[in-house]
């Protein structure tokens, strides 16, 4: 299997074990880390630029960090790896482009806004490890306003808008919350549109089943963002 898909699966093994709560999630997590710090023998993972290969697909690396943010930072430091994140944080800001987004890399398996939205969603978790958060707000501020760009009306009966339908709930989940954790400001209505969007595509996505070929991932992502945003809005 090649890099791009081991560091995929190996990040995504990472993000469903990090809790450690049984024998055999702690040894899948242990093996997830290994792989993605390179610590094993299955030949370079971690592009020289920082990130993980293929260095062409921001969002990879991005989702790899949201799998290390389930880790504690005492876990984090116990396995080595904080220098790995540092790393891998300040290749996303030099993987910006001039318009202020993130490249998808996949062509349109992965739009840009998804990329933007995952690569923001690594940036906040690891908010103390960014060495430059002025470059951060300032996408995240250019996203509100591009905001009629991406808000798509929730739609899945094709690929193509389903995966629109998806960027616009990640991004909109993310901006909601770093909104909320005081990471920058967002209006009173854009965030009420913002949140009538994600509730909406909840909605559709429930009556969605069962899903469409090549949607066996997008809803449950979709249903993922939507109850982890209400939960941290209920915990507020």
């Amino acid at each position: 299997m090649d890099a791009l898909h081991l560091n995929y699966l190996y990040g995504l093994t990472l993000g469903i074990t990090a809790d450690g709560k049984s024998k055999i999630f702690r040894t899948l997590r242990d093996v997830a880390i290994s792989h993605l710090a390179d610590r094993d023998s299955t030949g370079r993972v971690i592009d020289l630029d920082g990130g993980w290969i293929p260095y062409r697909i921001p969002w990879l690396t991005a989702r790899n960090l949201i799998s290390f943010a389930q880790l504690s930072k005492d876990e984090i430091a116990t396995e080595g790896c904080e220098e790995l994140i540092r790393s891998a944080l300040a290749s996303l800001l030099d993987r910006l482009t001039d318009d202020l987004t993130w490249r998808s890399g996949v062509g349109d398996w992965v739009s840009k806004w998804e990329s933007t939205g995952l690569c923001l969603e690594a940036l906040f978790s690891f908010w103390e490890y960014v060495d430059n958060p002025e470059a951060v707000i300032l996408v995240a501020e250019y996203c509100c306003d591009q905001f009629s760009s991406w808000a798509v009306t929730p739609d899945f009966s094709s690929d193509s808008v389903s995966n629109e339908t998806l960027a616009a709930v990640i991004l909109a989940s993310v901006l909601l919350l770093a909104s909320e954790n005081g990471r920058f400001e967002l209006s009173r209505d854009l965030k009420s549109e913002m949140q009538g969007l994600v509730a909406q595509s909840l909605r559709l996505a429930s009556d969605t089943l069962p899903p469409a070929t090549r949607q066996f991932c997008t809803i449950p992502q979709i249903a993922y963002y939507a109850t982890y945003l209400l939960g941290q809005a209920a915990d507020s």
